[in-house]
């Protein structure tokens, strides 16, 4: 599993701490806001908005994304979703997630981060940003974000 230490060694200049024991969801968005307005503002052309969130239980992460993402028109992306897909649409790589579930094993790194980079490359995604909750969950599944070129806006890990 991802040491949360591992991402703020990655991403150094990315992320910040989320206390959910205080103040409200809504106090936590404007939060989020703010910090992604401005660091937004920078004289180079702006681009869509790629926020992590990571870190505390699945519930507060999920709550938060999908809060994020209805409010701003953010695209939510989880890994969660991604293989349910797979599973649902009966792929090959669908029946290999759903052997690993079955045997209580994790599924591959590559897997994942294959799923992951091809919802993220989505057009839908490149234009109005994304919401990806949970993921990255390894150190190898960060260095394969940062391999392909994405660079969050912002981190935002749950205490």
């Amino acid at each position: 599993m991802l040491n949360i230490q591992q991402i703020k060694e990655i991403y150094p200049n990315n992320y910040f701490e989320i206390d959910c024991s205080a103040g409200s969801r809504e106090d936590i968005l404007e939060d989020i806001a703010r910090l992604l307005k401005f660091k937004i503002k920078t004289k180079r052309p702006r681009r869509p908005a790629s926020i992590l969130v990571l870190g505390g239980n699945r519930d507060q992460r999920v709550n938060i994304s999908k809060k994020l993402a209805r409010r701003y028109g953010f695209v939510l992306v989880t890994a969660r979703e991604q293989l349910s897909d797979q599973i649902s649409k009966n792929t090959e790589v669908g029946r290999l997630v759903l052997d690993n579930i079955r045997r209580k094993t994790l599924v591959k790194d590559s897997i994942i981060n294959g799923l992951i980079q091809s919802r993220l490359s989505q057009v839908d995604a490149q234009m109005q940003g994304f919401v990806l909750e949970g993921y990255p969950r390894t150190e190898g599944q960060a260095v394969s974000l940062k391999d392909v070129y994405i660079q969050p806006s912002l981190i935002a890990i749950i205490e």
